[in-house]
């Protein structure tokens, strides 16, 4: 069964921060930074294959936010 956005987004989220991550969890209390976003974006843009906006996830309210964003950008026909 495939993941779904969300679970991909956390599983990437994960990766960049090497400790688990929910929905819940604000980018920056989890203690990102400038090159995490960007390493979070490039592996989220290497997945879904279209490219995404480093804003979006600094402005994001949480990883849910963020990966609700991600959703409708991968539903967007290319």
């Amino acid at each position: 069964m495939p993941q779904s956005v969300t679970d991909r987004v956390i599983a990437l989220a994960a990766e960049v921060f090497q400790r688990p991550v929910t929905v819940t969890d604000s980018f920056f209390d989890l203690g990102g930074d400038s090159l995490m976003a960007v390493e979070l974006c490039i592996l989220i843009e290497e997945w879904a294959g279209q490219p995404v906006d480093i804003g979006t996830l600094m402005q994001a309210e949480n990883i849910g936010a963020f990966s609700a964003h991600i959703a409708q950008l991968v539903a967007e026909p290319r």
